[in-house]
């Protein structure tokens, strides 16, 4: 059950958050690059994309949300809107590239696992508890969309020639 909005914004650790938004940033971007090479050098290699824009426009928009939410942390301003946007423009667009590289079996689904986790010991356990319910919404989504016979846009078969 996701908390209530007093809940989460009664329990949200300004100060820490405040203190961890460059290193958060940092961080992050690392994991966006990780994601974004992994993505374009393994599946894009041997698969013919239909849609590469989109998952780089997921990828922009990863990095944009990241550098908007870290300044404005660092400058004090940890409000629950802000937290809202930064679970939504951290974990639904590596839910996507998640879609894109081969549905629940991709790697990349360990990053958004490391991302939702990180919530919970640096927001608070209330902001873990959503970010975990907003990914685990968002995987169910990518898990019922192959199991309806929407293929995701690199089939799970590349992972046989990268292994």
């Amino acid at each position: 059950m996701v908390p209530r909005l007093a809940t989460l914004a009664a329990g949200l650790r300004r100060d820490g958050v405040r203190q961890a938004a460059y290193a958060l940033l940092i961080l992050r971007v690392v994991e966006g690059l990780a994601a974004w090479v992994l993505f374009n050098e393994v599946f894009l290699a041997h698969v013919r994309h239909p849609y590469p824009w989109l998952v780089h426009v997921a990828f922009l928009l990863y990095f944009a949300v990241n550098l908007f939410v870290a300044l404005r942390y660092h400058a004090g301003e940890v409000s629950l809107p802000l937290v809202a946007l930064d679970l939504l423009g951290n974990l639904l667009p590596l839910s996507l590239v998640i879609a894109a590289s081969g549905g629940i079996a991709s790697p990349i689904l360990l990053l958004l696992l490391l991302k939702m986790f990180a919530y919970a010991f640096i927001f608070g356990p209330e902001c873990g508890v959503a970010s975990i319910a907003i990914g685990a919404g968002s995987l169910t989504l990518v898990a019922a969309g192959h199991a309806f016979g929407l293929q995701a846009f690199v089939p799970i078969s590349v992972y046989a020639c990268w292994c």
